[in-house]
């Protein structure tokens, strides 16, 4: 994992992006889309320049995806050929993400600001939530793919 002191500047097109704090990039949570209610309209996030060798499942992780800044709960590393990518989800979506290219990683999530309270997500309590939502998330996926394949299998039987 990077510090803060190592961590360099994200160059990020969005129209909240914050000033830069200790190495830091600060951006406002535009849509609810996915990841509700984990993070919500109007929560500002707090982004450290990673690499896919420091990410573990269940980090928040901002991607470039269609060239749009978007927050994802990372799951694993792949390959496509010799190119690695980024399987990743969003919490309200029963199916993964199509991979990403690693190029399109922007960061790590660190700390999420809510109204409220804030939530350093590299404090251990919240490393074992992240964790235990990525590999839920996991789960998830594997049942709805195995229950979409069995349907598949009944609906052909009966449809012979």
């Amino acid at each position: 994992m990077l510090t803060n002191s190592e961590s360099s500047k994200i160059a990020i097109q969005l129209r909240d992006v914050h000033a830069l704090e200790t190495g830091l990039q600060k951006l406002s949570y535009r849509s609810v889309k996915g990841m509700s209610p984990f993070l919500r309209k109007g929560d500002r996030v707090s982004v450290i320049r990673a690499e896919p060798d420091d990410l573990r499942i269940g980090d928040l992780i901002l991607v470039q995806k269609n060239n749009r800044p978007t927050v994802r709960r990372f799951l694993y590393k792949t390959f496509r050929g010799h190119e690695q990518m980024l399987v990743a989800k969003a919490d309200q979506y029963r199916y993964l993400d199509l991979p990403l290219p690693s190029a399109n990683l922007s960061g790590l999530v660190i700390k999420i600001e809510k109204t409220e309270k804030e939530i350093h997500l590299q404090k251990l309590f919240w490393k074992a939530v992240s964790r235990a939502l990525g590999v839920f998330s996991l789960i998830q996926e594997r049942i709805w793919t195995s229950l979409k394949f069995v349907k598949l299998k009944i609906y052909n039987v009966h449809h012979a």
